[in-house]
């Protein structure tokens, strides 16, 4: 825990932080915006994404020299897949205008050198090349899907078999199990990614294990431990996050009371719930309410049907 007159410093460095991940968070990089973009301003942005990563690398290591704390969340994680995402579709872009891109920046004619844009290699504390580990937590599996994605997937270089043994390399657990019985052959690989996308890509289920986690967290430990209290705080914070990136201000209210009224159930009717509302989709709190309705009617009807067929004395 950082002392008392460091934490003018870190409250700084944790706002600049902050601030640069809303920065990059508010990079447009999706195909329509970067389609009405000329060559220039794609090049002009591409710089501006590895200041802002500089900037972040900078910030964060400061932070975390000052607060060891700060190394347990998950700001790192959040802003590389976000840097991930938002540079590589700058630079395909690029490359599609100008097919000579790519090749230029990884080896430009000595001629040339002073007159091409070098795209550099993030600096991050994980190497871009690294593959995060997945085991199974729905919580981490859309940042685990981009970053895998963007540097294996959509690899032209690499043949079907390499990205297969790449992407065995990262699972583990759960994951590991989904594809364990195929045989590492270049045609399997589709296959494999095709069976995790079908068990982990799971709308509701991603958006219901952050609310478990945040039901889960325990705050009585941390109220005398600030270092503790701010670790609580961030992973708040990142699963609201993740919350708002999943569904509307609505949805969450209304899961959220699906979730808390879940909890009061008996066993039978919250399988009966669960097997009557489709996995991929947010159910609201209109359909649960509707749900419960019919099912206590059906309850109320079979009590009075057994009390009707009840001989009298």
């Amino acid at each position: 825990m950082p002392n008392e007159s460091a934490w003018p410093s870190h409250w700084f460095l944790k706002r600049k932080g902050e601030a640069l991940l809303r920065q990059l968070s508010l990079t447009p990089f999706n195909s329509e915006e970067l389609s009405a973009m000329d060559h220039a301003e794609l090049s002009v942005r591409l710089e501006q994404l590895d200041r802002i990563q500089d900037q972040f690398e900078s910030t964060q290591s400061q932070l975390e020299e000052e607060d060891p704390n700060e190394m347990e969340t998950s700001t790192r994680d959040e802003f590389a897949a976000t840097f991930i995402r938002a540079k590589a579709a700058f630079t395909r872009e690029l490359n599609k205008m100008d097919p000579q891109f790519m090749s230029s920046t990884r080896n430009p004619p000595p001629q040339e050198q002073s007159s091409v844009i070098v795209v550099k290699q993030p600096k991050s504390r994980l190497p871009q090349l690294q593959l995060p580990s997945f085991g199974g937590a729905y919580t981490e599996w859309p940042n685990v899907l981009v970053i895998f994605q963007t540097v294996v997937h959509n690899d032209t270089e690499q043949s079907n078999l390499e990205k297969f043994q790449h992407l065995r390399s990262c699972l583990k657990g759960a994951a590991m199990d989904t594809i364990q019985s195929l045989e590492i052959r270049d045609e399997n690989y589709i296959i494999a990614l095709d069976l995790l996308v079908q068990r982990f890509d799971n709308r509701r289920l991603i958006f219901q294990a952050h609310i478990q986690e945040l039901f889960g967290l325990h705050w009585m430990s941390a109220d005398k431990k600030s270092g503790e209290l701010r670790v609580l705080v961030d992973k708040v914070v990142s699963h609201v996050r993740a919350l708002q990136s999943l569904g509307t201000s609505d949805q969450i209210a209304d899961f959220l009371l699906q979730y808390i009224t879940a909890q009061k159930l008996d066993a039978l009717t919250h399988t009966l719930w669960e097997e009557k509302v489709p996995a991929e989709k947010l159910p609201t709190w209109t359909n649960m309410a509707t749900f419960l309705n019919r099912r206590f009617q059906t309850l109320e009807n079979m009590t009075h049907a057994m009390v009707t067929q009840t001989p009298s004395a």
